[in-house]
């Protein structure tokens, strides 16, 4: 205490040097943490942050977590202040752009308190590291090399994943690639990827950042090395002199009655029955590796990490058994981890590095084998760490009014307004024309469901060749929804700023097989099937493989890829949310040079203009516009030159509940080929 009320004491040195002595306990460090909150962001303190951040490191494990991780839990509401505070300073400061003591001292903070077990706290502070390494990258990348052998798991892990967030978003700005960005991939690299690599890790997330950053580096031309180490990057190979460990019958034994098939069994801590029966075969193949080694070896990592069993007996050390079993502290929102669920992902990722370093983790994918297989990154990755912010456009495009007809009598429903779309599918924008490739636009007649009517547009993309001759037999006439084409895929666990050109990114769509009925009929021969014995009446006295005749309706069929894809990123964090949005398909990203601009989740072309546009609009008028446009000149390039057409196929949905005797329920779809007339 006298170091504290005297912090410029002569022999403060002496007296800091026989404090060591007492953080081997957890007494010791609670009573250096309690006191430390009036110094830790004095830069001219011995006794500041970086004071305790050196001592933090030479603390084994679990006592780090039964302090410091302790400390922050109970004192949660100060550090959360604290972040809200430094992240308004990042946004509105205009003394952001210099690094001073104090600065350095708030991001030593922000780094430690990646060790929290409350989510919001830590992923907030990934939040402030992030937005303060965005303007200062070189000093995030220095602490990345400094904490990569620190033996501190959840830090090193976040600042590799931050890093690579970092490159994502600065990844178009050519000073920061010349200048910044050409020096720390060779670093990078031999951080995890060399013949003899600086500090190895098992952990995936750490794997993945690093590999990808060096992707990066090789997509812009910085870095080069030869084809057997490009392969063993490739495969994501790398040599740890830290060998994992076997695992044993005995090991196996430990864990073999953690079963999932008894809802009441009682589980080995921290071994829990979500855990067991969704996360951990995720990462295998059935039949591959036993689910009973994997458990084993994912519980003997988080053994050797520190991790161990506490029992609190009832009514004593509240605070400290609130904490270890994750109790959300009053005020705090969001999750809030148990100690051992800490442990249990820390180990998850690093069996899961070791499996992907031998080529046994399920994340390789190929939907189709006559396309290139791709990487798939692990689900369990929650943050999309290049952090777009939404870019959409609010306004009311589409003003035609769905509902001006409505009477009271059902048969109002069944006038088609597939025509009134033609004042949306080309727009003019500040950037030029853009041509409508996804819409979805609702009316309501109220606040209620009863009365509704909406029009859905998607697009495709059609052989020339295919289509062309053809088009009038199946396109301008109303149809049912018997006959739509596939819906849009999705890409997930794709990081926005890695579009279009990370291993992770499918090389292509696959193309479907479209058969769209005509007017026209034929007869033909027909061979039955049981089925069609079982299903129909007049076959009921033939048999399988008689020969029939019977009339059917001529179908156009032809090849199509859609225009757009779903980009799809699922996370639960409240701090880094969900994103989800239609975007140009890997395809057409790819052939025509597209790349991401992810601080304003935008697509932009070659020349680092804008691509696409998108309205997402709800009116107090009870409508709601999604809409989605690429850039017309850019469409025109990608049909030209592989000899496509669009085709737009609009459904109508429109229905009265009130009306009448409330029949009236009209479902309706209408092909279109804007570039073909038809007749």
């Amino acid at each position: 205490q006298f170091l504290y009320e005297n912090p410029d004491f002569e022999g403060s040195k002496i007296l800091i040097d026989k404090l060591d002595a007492f953080l081997n306990t957890k007494a010791g460090w609670q009573g250096l943490l309690n006191y430390s909150m009036r110094t830790i962001l004095d830069n001219e303190s011995s006794t500041n942050f970086f004071f305790i951040s050196e001592r933090l490191k030479r603390t084994r494990n679990f006592l780090l977590d039964l302090t410091w991780a302790e400390f922050i839990y109970n004192n949660f509401e100060e550090f959360e202040v604290f972040l809200n505070d430094y992240l308004m300073e990042l946004a509105t400061s205009h003394d952001v752009n210099k690094i001073n003591g104090e600065a350095e001292l708030k991001i030593e903070i922000a780094i430690w308190l990646l060790e929290t077990t409350i989510v919001n706290l830590r992923d907030n502070a990934t939040k402030v590291i992030l937005e303060f390494g965005t303007i200062h990258p070189v000093y995030i990348f220095d602490k990345v090399i400094e904490y990569a052998n620190s033996g501190r798991s959840y830090i090193y892990e976040r600042l590799a994943l931050i890093s690579y967030g970092i490159c994502l978003r600065k990844q178009n700005d050519q000073k920061f690639i010349e200048e910044i960005f050409i020096k720390y991939v060779p670093l990078f690299y031999d951080l995890q990827f060399c013949d003899k690599p600086k500090s190895p890790s098992y952990d995936y997330i750490v794997i993945d950042s690093i590999k990808h950053i060096i992707d990066l580096g090789i997509h812009k031309k910085v870095f080069t090395f030869k084809k057997p180490e490009e392969d063993q990057l490739n495969n994501y190979q790398f040599f740890n002199d830290e060998e994992w460990p076997e695992i044993t019958p005995e090991d196996e034994k430990v864990v073999s009655g953690t079963t999932p098939n008894h809802y009441t069994s009682k589980y080995l801590d921290p071994l829990s029955m979500d855990f067991i029966i969704y996360t951990i075969p995720r990462l295998f193949k059935r039949g591959v590796i036993h689910e009973v080694t994997a458990r084993a070896n994912i519980y003997k990592r988080l053994t050797q990490k520190g991790y161990k069993a506490i029992k609190y007996e009832k009514g004593f050390q509240k605070f400290e058994s609130s904490f270890y079993h994750g109790e959300t502290p009053y005020g705090a929102s969001g999750k809030v981890e148990r100690l051992g669920k800490k442990y249990l992902w820390i180990a998850f990722f690093e069996y899961a590095g070791h499996l992907l370093n031998n080529n046994q983790l399920r994340v390789w994918y190929q939907d189709d084998p006559t396309y290139k297989k791709h990487y798939d990154r692990l689900s369990d990755m929650e943050i999309e760490v290049s952090h777009p912010k939404l870019n959409f456009i609010n306004e009311k495009l589409f003003t035609i009014d769905l509902l001006s007809h409505k009477s009271d009598k059902p048969d109002w429903v069944y006038v088609e307004k597939f025509d009134e779309l033609k004042s949306v599918m080309n727009w003019n924008f500040e950037e030029g024309s853009f041509t409508l490739l996804y819409g979805l636009f609702i009316q309501k007649a109220d606040q209620g469901y009863d009365c509704q009517s909406f029009l859905l547009v998607d697009s495709f993309l059609v052989s020339r060749s295919d289509i062309e001759g053809k088009e009038h037999e199946i396109g301008n006439r109303n149809m049912d929804w018997d006959h739509d084409l596939y819906s849009l895929s999705s890409m997930h666990n794709v990081y926005f700023g890695e579009l279009y050109w990370a291993d992770n990114v499918p090389v292509r769509i696959k193309k479907e097989s479209a058969s769209i009925p005509t007017e026209k009929e034929e007869d033909i021969e027909y061979k039955l099937d049981f089925e069609d014995i079982l299903n129909y009446k007049e076959y009921q006295n033939k048999k399988a493989g008689d020969i029939v005749g019977r009339t059917e309706k001529v179908h156009v069929s032809f090849e199509c890829e859609a225009a757009l894809i779903e980009y799809a990123w699922e996370s639960d964090s409240m701090i880094f949310p969900s994103l989800r949005d239609f975007i140009p398909t890997p395809e057409i990203g790819r052939f025509l040079k597209l790349k991401s601009d992810p601080a304003n989740f935008q697509i932009l072309d070659i020349n680092g203009d804008i691509a696409i546009k998108t309205i997402r609009y709800k009116g107090s008028d009870f409508t709601e516009q999604k809409i989605n446009y690429f850039r017309t000149d850019l469409l025109n390039k990608y049909m030209e030159e592989n000899d496509l057409v669009l085709m737009y196929q609009i459904k109508q949905h429109t229905y009265d509940r009130k009306a009448g005797d409330g029949s009236g329920d009209f479902r309706g779809m209408k092909f279109i080929f804007p570039h073909i007339k038809t007749t």
